[in-house]
């Protein structure tokens, strides 16, 4: 199962890999601001953990922000190409003004990120990726125990 999602984010190329990225960092942030049972093994402080929410809740006002003026660019795309001769310079400039907006969005999460790794200790970092591993080789070894030991069949 494990080799058949790293040959699918491989194939994904790139952009993918970075998608992924991307939501893992996100899930690993709300793990430290949800999960008493990682802020304990960790030993984080109320002090960080005050810390962390409010670049997480700060960080996720920008997102939101960012991801509408995203999905207003997109509008207005889809309104320009609906037109009989549409103008592809506008339709250009809209286009790259949405994927610099979406590069903005993308330096919010990994700001983020480092902002929150600035807030912990190594010895904390550790064990979060140590925590995140037990719970992945736990899912895995569940997906396992569902269709007998063998890896499932492909979907179709």
């Amino acid at each position: 199962m494990l080799s058949i999602m790293i040959a699918s984010i491989i194939a994904m190329g790139p952009q993918m890999k970075g998608a992924i990225r991307t939501r893992m960092m996100d899930m690993t942030v709300n793990m430290l601001i949800n999960n008493t049972t990682l802020q304990k093994k960790i030993n984080l402080s109320d002090a960080q953990l005050d810390k962390i929410r409010k670049v997480h809740y700060d960080t996720e006002k920008k997102v939101i922000s960012l991801s509408k003026d995203i999905g207003l660019l997109d509008v207005d795309i889809k309104q320009l190409l609906d037109q009989k001769d549409p103008d592809l310079k506008l339709v250009e400039n809209k286009v790259r003004k949405a994927s610099s907006i979406e590069a903005s969005l993308k330096m919010a999460k990994i700001t983020e990120w480092v902002t929150i790794k600035h807030i912990l200790t190594d010895s904390q970092i550790e064990g979060i990726k140590e925590f995140a591993a037990t719970r992945v080789r736990r899912f895995m070894k569940g997906m396992r125990g569902r269709h007998g030991g063998e890896e499932p069949a492909p979907r179709r």
